[in-house]
């Protein structure tokens, strides 16, 4: 039995696992509303700019879009199809499309067939399932570090370009965070190497500053993304990741192993 770093049973999650929680919630919305107010709701997007806001559904949009093909390269569907799983996806492409904001739901929900949710419960239960959820109290940890880390920054009397590089490393994860629901914690995984990669570039800088003033806020910095590390990285099931011969262990293998070399 696998358990998340806070000791709590973790349920497993893969592409399709996620991509068919997000069109079920999808299809359970007001029918009469719009396409782009569903998607808001569906992600959760809180930006008050309708332009801004038409561009962030795209962009998630787009991440949803890339876990289907994530899915049928995973499920080899060129190669082997018997249930007509290539097929319906790709009936899914006016549900996901950018152009079709201004219509009603109900016209697209249509398309939201039987046929996907048996076809995404197929996938989801022929892929493999090496991903544990992120448990709820964890997702709050970071976002708790994070406002803390903001907070420090407001009167902190660090040199702007270390500023800048922690701010930049607290708007990557908030975004992973907000990508979560679509991509799982590769998002947080991808996110966190880009940070390992930005203070390895500045590793001198960084190095001078923790021993001069304000210098504790840099090592509360490398402490909190260690942490996220730690979360991300718990998340693989390194047996199930080998056994499947997956790419994913390669890509988010022990970010906190980078960081401990780095920072």
């Amino acid at each position: 039995m696998k358990f998340n770093t806070s000791g709590e049973k973790l349920n497993y999650t893969n592409a399709a696992s996620r991509v068919l929680n997000i069109l079920r919630e999808a299809e359970k919305i007001d029918p009469n509303m719009k396409c782009d107010e569903v998607w808001t709701a569906v992600f959760e997007i809180s930006e008050s700019n309708v332009s801004k806001r038409h561009r962030e559904i795209s962009r998630c949009l787009g991440l949803l879009n890339d876990e289907i093909d994530s899915i049928i390269d995973g499920m080899q569907l060129d190669d082997m199809d018997e249930f007509d799983c290539l097929f319906i996806f790709h009936a899914l492409e006016p549900v996901l499309a950018v152009t079709l904001f201004g219509h009603q739901w109900q016209v697209i929900k249509n398309k939201l067939t039987r046929e996907v949710f048996v076809c995404l419960g197929y996938c989801r239960e022929a892929l493999p399932n090496i991903e544990m959820r992120i448990a709820d109290t964890e997702v709050e940890e970071i976002q708790v570090l994070l406002k803390e880390l903001e907070e420090q920054l407001g009167g902190s009397l660090l040199p702007d370009n270390v500023k800048k590089i922690i701010q930049n490393s607290i708007s990557d994860i908030y975004t992973a965070l907000h990508n979560y629901k679509i991509c799982g914690a590769d998002s947080l995984r991808d996110s966190i190497n880009s940070v390992v990669g930005e203070a390895s570039r500045h590793k001198d800088i960084l190095d001078n500053v923790e021993n001069e003033v304000g210098g504790e806020e840099v090592s509360r910095w490398k402490k909190a993304m260690r942490r996220v590390s730690d979360i991300a990285d718990a998340t693989v099931d390194t047996e199930k990741a080998l056994s499947a011969g997956t790419k994913l262990i390669e890509r988010g293998t022990k970010a906190l192993d980078m960081f401990n070399a780095i920072l």
